[in-house]
């Protein structure tokens, strides 16, 4: 499989790639974010699931923990943007901690509960199960295109 998926890089925060075929798109923080960076660079991502029409999202969380206030506005604003998208799953990637898992569980459980599950969503500690989920029978070496070798 050769995929040479395009990569844009948003202000040195977020890593993108687009790749049509899977109808995936796959983001990274490049470092832990402050509020206003983690809100300018989902808008940017959400702006992205409009242009391309994309069905399945796969954020790579790792290197950015999650505020209260980041918390906050995905289950009060970001979720909401998300529903009028065409995504229907979302896997989040974070670092593997307990504590990063049980803020990604009780996020999903807020969102579920104040919006109703229209997208699946989930969360996991590697890309490779987070890719398993969004695009089952993925072929192995289509791990290569989505993320640096540090990451899988």
């Amino acid at each position: 499989m050769d995929i040479k998926p395009p990569r844009v890089l948003l202000m040195d925060i977020l890593d993108v790639q687009v790749l049509p075929e899977q109808s995936l798109l796959y983001s990274a923080f490049n470092r832990d974010l402050n509020h206003e960076e983690f809100k300018a660079a989902l808008l940017y991502v959400v702006d992205q699931f409009q242009e391309h029409s994309t069905l399945y999202w796969l954020l790579d969380s790792s290197r950015n923990n999650f505020t209260l206030q980041d918390q906050g506005w995905v289950i009060k604003e970001l979720s909401l943007l998300i529903n009028q998208t065409t995504i229907r799953k979302a896997a989040l990637v974070h670092n593997g901690n307990v504590f990063e898992s049980l803020v990604a569980d009780i996020m999903r459980d807020r969102i579920y509960h104040s919006h109703g599950p229209v997208q699946e969503l989930e969360h996991f500690s590697s890309i490779p199960a987070a890719l398993d989920w969004l695009l089952p029978g993925i072929p192995q070496d289509f791990f290569k295109f989505i993320s640096p070798a540090d990451k899988l």
